[in-house]
Order: C-alpha cells, then sequence, then structure tokens
C-alpha cells in the first residue's frame, strides 16, 4: 500500500483555497471540491511519484521536489517528493501557479 504525508504546511495550503473558495467567492461546494480533488491527485501521484516533473529551487530543504496540477484545477500546483522505494510521496505545498514560486521556495 502506497503512502501519502501531507506536511503541515500543504495542509495550511488546502484550508486556505477551501477558504478562499467558501468565504472570497461564496461557493462551499466548490471548496469542497477542490479539497476532494486535491485528495484524489495526492493518491494518483502516490501510485506513481514519477507522474510530476522534477523542480529545482535553491533552498535546501526545497530540494528533490516534483510539481503536479491539482485534477480538474490546473491553475493549482501540488509541490510534492518522491518517497524511497517509491512507498510514496509527501506532499509539501499546494500552491497557485501564479504565486512567485522562486520567492516562496527560495526565500
Amino acid at each position: 500500500m502506497v503512502e501519502v504525508i501531507v506536511a503541515p504546511a500543504a495542509r495550511a495550503d488546502l484550508l486556505a483555497q477551501w477558504d478562499y473558495y467558501a468565504d472570497d467567492v461564496g461557493d462551499a461546494v466548490l471548496a469542497d471540491r477542490f479539497v476532494a480533488r486535491a485528495e484524489t491527485s495526492f493518491k494518483k501521484l502516490a501510485r506513481t511519484p514519477g507522474l510530476g516533473r522534477p523542480r529545482s529551487f535553491r533552498h535546501p530543504r526545497m530540494q528533490n521536489l516534483h510539481s503536479w496540477k491539482v485534477d480538474d484545477f490546473p491553475k493549482h500546483i501540488i509541490f510534492y517528493r518522491p518517497l524511497p522505494n517509491e512507498r510514496g510521496v509527501e506532499i509539501i505545498r499546494v500552491m497557485h501557479g501564479a504565486r512567485n514560486l522562486e520567492a516562496l521556495f527560495n526565500g
């Protein structure tokens, strides 16, 4: 069985996006769908960690990351690290692609 580890920062990202859709947009159904599709994407990545593209950031804690889009939400990117021996993935962040990723991950 594959493992999905969701880092605290990624959990906070999901909650922030849920809050945005539910409160700012006023669509709790969309907010729930976003979180469900993110979790589905996490499971897909855990089964096939090589799906995403390798990313390189200067910050030592952000080494060996890959990225993949949230299913049905192509502007939202999952940053993850494959676990050793293809046993799953660690989800590091879930970010909107319009954010300044270099500043976020290299700062």
